[in-house]
């Protein structure tokens, strides 16, 4: 019985563990990539949206925005793919995190493979002059522009926009597995957005919002 629990127990940690992965960091002076081909180990890449990396090394972090084609051959690297790309693998034990959109094509030995609950979450440690996000759009909304408020929030959690014109704004509220609890589209017009939170079960929480020229992750917990 004892021999149960404790495989429970690392069962548990391991899933909390991988669920963890789809909700992750990009590093302050990861290596912008558009279309690239590389031979380096133990370093980060941000693979900017609709981009391309052909690396061989090891121990490498790869974070691969929307759209992108990554082929990676070596040992002990982790990719984070966020959608409607590929993922090409050879090498061994390598780990790759993905959303249900973005095809694994698997050729390596001992590859981890966890496919996302919900969406593949990136909050950005420079969001001004490092990879841009969209193809080579830089931000119209710096992350710090974005007021988000109260923080903690009980019944209702307000977003402040610095738009100009009427482009349309999405906003999700994420949980840790990366199951997107709440999605609404808001007119860029409404420069405050009000969104009832009074349901959603307490925690802590990645609020995203974006349109076609930004895209913003913020931690939130709600009460």
């Amino acid at each position: 019985m004892k021999k149960i629990y404790t495989l429970l127990a690392i069962f548990s940690i391991s899933t909390i563990y991988a669920f963890s992965q789809c909700s992750v960091t990009v590093p302050m002076g990861a290596i912008e990539v558009h279309s690239q081909q590389k031979t380096q180990s133990n370093a980060d890449w941000w693979v900017c949206r609709g981009g391309s990396l052909s690396l061989n090394g090891d121990s490498n972090t790869i974070y691969a925005e929307e759209g992108d084609t990554i082929n990676i051959n070596g040992e002990g690297n982790y990719i984070h793919a966020k959608g409607n790309g590929k993922v090409f693998v050879s090498g061994d034990d390598n780990f790759v995190w993905y959303h249900a959109s973005t095809v694994v094509q698997d050729n390596g030995l001992q590859t981890t493979k966890n496919k996302c609950a919900g969406a593949m979450i990136f909050a950005y440690s420079d969001t001004v002059n490092g990879c841009d996000i969209w193809a080579g759009i830089k931000n119209v909304v710096k992350s710090e522009d974005v007021l988000i408020y109260p923080n903690p929030a009980h019944d209702f959690l307000y977003v402040n926009l610095p738009l100009k014109g009427s482009d349309m704004v999405d906003v999700s509220i994420i949980d840790i597995s990366g199951k997107i609890i709440l999605h609404k589209n808001y007119d860029g017009l409404d420069k405050q957005l009000s969104i009832n939170v009074a349901d959603i079960v307490s925690g802590m929480y990645m609020i995203r919002v974006s349109n076609d020229v930004f895209d913003h992750s913020y931690k939130v917990l709600i009460e």
